[in-house]
């Protein structure tokens, strides 16, 4: 949100007002100063937790936080990125680029303070087509996973695009090798996900009606 991402999500107060006020945007870069209460967080948890669970560290994909500050908010159809993308799509790249390291130091910053393992959730994923997932969400939560993984070796990461069922032969075959499990929700028929899946190395998660958790029985 805006305490993790400083003047990057000041939109959520005060939405992005066009393709020019990207280049304005600054992005913190001392974690440890501003996110004091989270490391603290993170360390009582591991030692409470004592080893009976892992725990979940996560981060915003680029391509769903830069939709919160182009849009000032949730978001149905993404209409107003999807405009600066095709009219400045240099501008809304250099934005994903600089989202993207700051959401790799947040994330690496999460696991040197106790996190286990780091989940990247692209919560506005059903937005894009499969070829716009692949311009413009692939390339950027590679660079997260990669940068995590050579900072932070061993640390599982889990990423999941909201939606993304249509396009999940595309996310095995973007990110394999860098990402360790990927999240699939209730749209996705399992047996069709695992048959994809199957000799990517990754492991699959999720596939869970939200309402089954709220409204269903034990046995559901």
């Amino acid at each position: 949100g805006p305490i993790v991402l400083g003047d990057l999500a000041r939109c959520l107060e005060d939405r992005l007002t066009g393709p020019n006020a990207i280049k304005e945007v600054t992005r913190p870069e001392d974690f440890v100063t501003s996110h004091g209460f989270l490391r603290e967080t993170l360390q009582t948890l591991r030692t409470d937790t004592d080893g009976r669970t892992s725990l979940v560290g996560f981060v915003g994909a680029p391509w769903t936080l830069a939709a919160y500050a182009v849009e000032g908010g949730g978001t149905k159809e993404g209409a107003v990125m999807k405009k600066w993308m095709y009219e400045k799509p240099e501008v809304v790249e250099e934005f994903l680029r600089r989202m993207t390291v700051t959401i790799s130091n947040y994330a690496i910053f999460q696991v040197q303070s106790g996190a286990q393992c780091i989940q990247i959730f692209d919560s506005w994923a059903h937005c894009l087509t499969p070829e716009m997932w692949r311009k413009w969400a692939a390339p950027h939560v590679k660079r997260i996973a990669q940068h995590v993984g050579k900072a932070c070796p061993g640390v599982p990461i889990i990423y999941f695009a909201n939606g993304g069922s249509p396009y999940f032969k595309d996310q095995v075959e973007a990110l394999k090798g860098c990402v360790d499990v990927l999240g699939v929700d209730g749209q996705c028929r399992l047996s069709e996900a695992a048959r994809i899946i199957e000799g990517s190395g990754m492991i699959l998660q999720g596939n869970v009606d939200s309402y089954v958790l709220k409204y269903g029985t034990e046995a559901e």
